[in-house]
């Protein structure tokens, strides 16, 4: 009996050896697809030596009552500056610089303006914000590539997308790319607020910026669309990210001025 048993328990191994589990073949398969699903978007953004040029952008949306609402300077790989404008409701101007390499935050508000607040940074302070706008308009760059997890194909509306998820800081993002175009229409974060598991944003009206296709307008799940302006490595004045910033000298006060 002990012969027999034998004999059968090597029979299965030698059998599961050749015919693997399906969910398992499924699982490779659905890693192989994310991934060439991925270098086809990579490439319809413009290559990935173009993304891997990007060291700083400016995302630029304007407002309607005070020019210029939101304005965003990225310098990679651990700076970012921000100018929000929401006048006249209360939450006012404010202006926040983050600076991962000197371990340091400024932040500036229009009922305080002569009273900068300067913190040291969290360690885990602007890490996720950083990784989510190269995400966003790049895919990656030369500090960002994700980590691709499956593939999957759903609809938005009557329309059916390649879903590629991959994973951004443990959590689940999935990217929806267009079946002709591969671009990104939608990115979809994990969260359970307000009871929903994802949120996200709808990408549009991709433009060229240093041959590189960006999307100019988006919109948030719990938001309208909006336009923007992109501008990619843009000349800046490197102090702007080592001082708070100044609310009477506007929302581009960060870009390098003539002589400087």
């Amino acid at each position: 009996m002990q012969i027999k048993a034998i004999v059968i328990i090597v029979a299965l191994v030698f059998i599961s050896g050749l015919f693997p589990v399906s969910g398992q073949q499924r699982l490779d398969h659905s890693l192989e697809e994310a991934k060439r699903l991925w270098e086809l978007a990579v490439e319809a953004k413009g290559g990935r030596k173009r993304l891997r040029s990007v060291n700083s952008f400016a995302v630029i949306e304007a407002g309607t009552l005070n020019g210029v609402r939101n304005c965003d300077l990225y310098s990679l790989p651990d700076k970012f500056w921000r100018w929000v404008d929401l006048r006249p409701t209360v939450l006012g101007l404010s202006v926040d610089v983050v600076n991962r390499s000197l371990n340091r935050s400024y932040s500036t508000d229009h009922s305080h303006p002569d009273n900068p607040l300067t913190e040291e940074l969290k360690p885990e302070t602007g890490e996720e914000e950083l990784a989510t706008v190269q995400l966003t308009y790049f895919l990656e760059t030369l500090w960002f590539k994700p980590n691709l997890v499956t593939s999957a194909k759903e609809f938005i509306g009557l329309k059916e997308f390649d879903v590629v998820e991959i994973k951004l800081r443990g959590m689940p993002v999935k990217i929806f790319l267009d079946k002709n175009t591969h671009l990104p229409a939608r990115v979809a974060y994990y969260s359970t607020y307000n009871g929903r598991m994802f949120t996200w944003s709808d990408l549009s009206d991709y433009k060229s910026v240093n041959g590189i296709l960006i999307p100019h307008k988006k919109r948030d799940d719990s938001g309208p669309r909006i336009a923007l302006k992109i501008e990619v490595n843009p000349q800046f004045d490197p102090k702007a990210f080592e001082r708070p910033a100044k609310i009477e000298d506007g929302p581009e006060q960060w870009r390098l001025k003539v002589g400087n």
